[in-house]
């Protein structure tokens, strides 16, 4: 039976598949671990618990997607996900995983690309230290925005440039050794050659798309499985 074949993202054009990463027992996540390779599955040993479900259907997830572009089967799709950078494959693709909570994005472009999402519940989290962390983590012009948002849109604005900095990172492909948060700037919607664009990928998250393009266009997908 033939399969059907995603096109590739033009340039400047950016799939953003989201997943649902709800798990309700480990029998959920047995076709999951099917077709992880074994270097994920010595990963996911090292978790428990919820946590082990959502890194099983992340990465899986990432498999299934780029299956569809390649036409096979995700068990055969040729992709490494290396401990501390990106998804890596040998199809051309640019990859970029980011997971919280249950919900996954995957972002697939033609040129370099990153993609981050986070849920409210870690600025809610933070609570009163919020202040502290905006210190620690924002740029003088963003520690301005956020100071003139209103109290109850901090915790989200925030957020948006934490989800933006991580998103530049994955992109660019930096890391904090090279940068601290703060010397990262991206209170404007350009950072390096990179068009940051903001990510609403549910109620109650925030994300944020980087890619190596002056216009970026976000064509977003749903993992059916």
């Amino acid at each position: 039976m033939s399969r059907s074949i995603t096109p590739y993202p033009s340039a400047g054009t950016v799939d953003v598949w989201r997943v649902d990463l709800a798990v309700d027992c480990d029998a959920d996540i047995d076709g999951d671990i099917a077709v992880l390779s074994h270097n994920e599955r010595v990963r996911l040993e090292l978790r428990h618990g919820t946590v082990r479900g959502r890194f099983a259907r992340a990465h899986a997830a990432l498999r299934r997607i780029v299956a569809t572009y390649e036409g096979v089967a995700a068990a055969a799709v040729e992709v490494s996900t290396p401990y501390g950078s990106g998804p890596q494959t040998r199809t051309g693709l640019e990859l970029s995983l980011s997971h919280s909570h249950d919900i996954a994005l995957v972002a697939v472009a033609a040129t370099p690309v990153g993609v981050d999402v986070e849920s409210l519940f870690v600025a809610e989290r933070v609570g009163g230290d919020l202040v502290d962390m905006a210190e620690m983590s924002l740029s003088d012009r963003e520690l301005e925005i956020l100071s003139e948002s209103a109290p109850h849109l901090r915790p989200v604005a925030w957020l948006r440039s934490w989800t933006r900095k991580e998103a530049w990172m994955k992109a660019n492909g930096s890391g904090l050794a090279d940068q601290s948060l703060p010397e990262i700037d991206v209170s404007r919607t350009t950072l390096g050659g990179h068009t940051l664009v903001d990510l609403t990928p549910a109620a109650g998250y925030v994300g944020a798309v980087a890619l190596a393009h002056p216009r970026v266009s976000v064509n977003w997908k749903e993992l059916r499985t």
